[in-house]
């Protein structure tokens, strides 16, 4: 997923794999504050569950990390770690993405 010079915003895997994505076009000032997420501890299942996570920001809050991570406990596990970070910026738009099922 690449939102070439817009910021990432957020995203989640649909069926087949294939990825919703945001991005923002945005005139960036500098980081004001930031804070970790996670989607929490979810069943892999073969990775046939992977569409059940949902990464997003809240609102005026921008992605800056995504990391995904997998854990064999009780069967396998998966989640998100994520950074959403606010910025000093002026104003920004949105736009919705989809991969390919290839991708």
């Amino acid at each position: 997923m690449d939102c070439g010079e817009s910021i990432f915003k957020g995203f989640k895997m649909l069926h087949g794999p294939k990825y919703e994505y945001k991005c923002y076009t945005s005139q960036l000032g500098s980081r004001t504050a930031a804070w970790t997420y996670n989607t929490g501890w979810q069943a892999a299942g073969g990775n046939i569950f992977l569409d059940r996570q949902h990464a997003w920001c809240p609102d005026r809050t921008l992605m800056s990390k995504i990391e995904a991570k997998a854990k064999h406990h009780w069967g396998w596990k998966f989640t998100y770690d994520f950074t959403c970070s606010r910025y000093d910026f002026k104003d920004f738009q949105c736009s919705h993405h989809y991969t390919a099922y290839s991708d």
